[in-house]
């Protein structure tokens, strides 16, 4: 791959692996090879400059790349290192602005290392054209992704103009997680220990609020405070005189998360959760524990960046009726007709749904990798891939196999349905007869359907 890459960009590049004997569980080396292949082609396109560039800079045409293993206790260190340009962390602060992914005064109170780091953050990119390779935004959120489900750590170490360290650190073994057990809303929930800093308990006098937002104070910082019970949608429970906090860190980040009741810390034996139910926010996997019980793994990743503004800071949410949750729900339109993209749009947002529209597969792609949806509606009769091949590919991969598909196309319905119905589509409706108001119970139909 390193090879191919390379002579398609011009450039020569020497290509090293140290560590070859360095040993762990044979799903944690599966796991590892997409977040590897991303980060050595963001390596060899971003990183390693140009022949001339190179010379210019003073350095050797043939630039380096080292992949480097080695065992550290019950863990795996991986380093990719490269002698190329490094990153720029002024174009980093620069675009992270201009993106609105953060404002000027996050960026002045946030330290170089947190700001390097942002390129893993979704949809940021420091690429200024799309490429085949990159520049999309969609390669280094998925590192991300991938090694905090394997309980992992990843960061970037850079001097610009020098080059680049990616570091990652793994567990040996998937076997045995430590986490300590919590009660929100009468269930039990696992938190991984390792962002666990302490347990505290807190007066509500102690509680501040401002704007909607609390917060409280810590080892004398100002720690923004949520319930749990808010940010996984539970049906929250009467508050005491003290509330029970969870001091979170991870990333440089810290946030005080309000829990019910601490039942202990233990090793736990964790599942990933598998299809249709393998992209579940907030949730990384699965446990029994020693009672018998079903014990869900909390992803804390997924909860330090989650949208707090979503959050009711109150304690005191409102359970969401059917059509309220339905409202929430977010649906991607994917059609090469752009007067049927706008309708369906229009049609869909004025009842309240959330919608995006792509104009190919391959924008459509894109969006999947940057937004989590609960339905896709899409055409066959499209450019360069059509909608029998999206479909398919969608079904087999199980990233996007338990999302809902509706079909919607002008092809003739009997021999259209009888070569989908092997990938399991919830509809199909004929363009020339459409009906809006079957279109719309039908939507809500499916919607209702899976989330029920």
């Amino acid at each position: 791959m390193v090879r191919d890459i390379a002579t398609e960009k011009g450039k020569d590049i020497d290509f090293e692996i140290q560590g070859n004997e360095t040993c762990a569980d044979k799903k944690i080396i599966e796991e590892i090879k997409t977040p590897l292949i991303h980060i050595l082609r963001n390596a060899i396109d971003h990183g390693i400059e140009s022949k001339e560039d190179r010379l210019l800079a003073g350095k050797s045409p043939v630039g380096k790349i080292l992949l480097s293993a080695k065992q550290d206790d019950n863990k795996v260190i991986i380093d990719v290192i490269d002698d190329g340009q490094g990153f720029n962390l002024e174009k980093i602060k620069d675009r992270a602005v201009s993106r609105g992914f953060l404002t000027q005064e996050d960026i002045e109170t946030m330290s170089d290392e947190a700001i390097m780091n942002i390129i893993f953050w979704p949809g940021f990119t420091t690429g200024d054209s799309i490429t085949s390779i990159s520049g999309r935004g969609i390669g280094l959120d998925v590192v991300k992704t991938k090694i905090s489900q394997l309980n992992g750590k990843v960061k970037v170490i850079s001097e610009y103009g020098k080059g680049s360290c990616v570091h990652i650190e793994i567990p040996v073994t998937l076997t045995t997680l430590r986490v300590f057990l919590v009660k929100i809303s009468d269930q039990i929930f696992a938190v991984p220990i390792q962002v666990i800093t302490t347990f505290i308990l807190k007066k509500q006098d102690e509680i501040k609020t401002n704007n909607g937002t609390r917060s409280i104070v810590y080892n004398d910082k100002i720690l923004p405070l949520y319930y749990l019970a808010d940010i996984l949608g539970l049906e929250p429970t009467p508050r005491g005189e003290k509330e029970t906090v969870l001091i979170i860190e991870s990333d440089e980040k810290s946030i005080a998360l309000v829990v019910d009741k601490l039942l202990g810390d233990q090793d736990i034996l964790q599942k990933k959760l598998s299809p249709p139910l393998y992209k579940v926010k907030n949730i990384s996997g699965i446990t029994n524990l020693a009672s018998g019980e079903l014990c869900l793994i909390l992803n804390m990743q997924d909860i330090l960046h989650y949208d707090f503004n979503k959050a009711i800071t109150t304690g005191a949410s409102q359970k969401l009726l059917p059509a309220d949750v339905l409202a929430y729900k977010k649906i991607l339109v994917v059609d090469d007709s752009m007067t049927t993209r706008t309708m369906l749009k229009n049609i869909l947002m004025n009842i309240g749904y959330t919608v995006d529209a792509a104009l190919d597969v391959t924008e459509a792609m894109v969006k999947l990798k940057l937004n989590h949806y609960d339905l896709i509606m899409t055409d066959l009769n499209m450019p360069k891939i059509d909608g029998y091949e999206f479909v398919e590919r969608l079904k087999q991969d199980e990233m996007y196999s338990d999302i809902p598909i509706l079909v919607m196309s002008s092809e003739n319905k009997e021999t259209a349905v009888k070569k989908l119905n092997k990938f399991g589509i919830e509809g199909y409706l004929q363009k020339d007869s459409f009906n809006q108001a079957e279109f719309v119970d039908l939507i809500k139909e499916i919607l209702t359907k899976y989330h029920s």
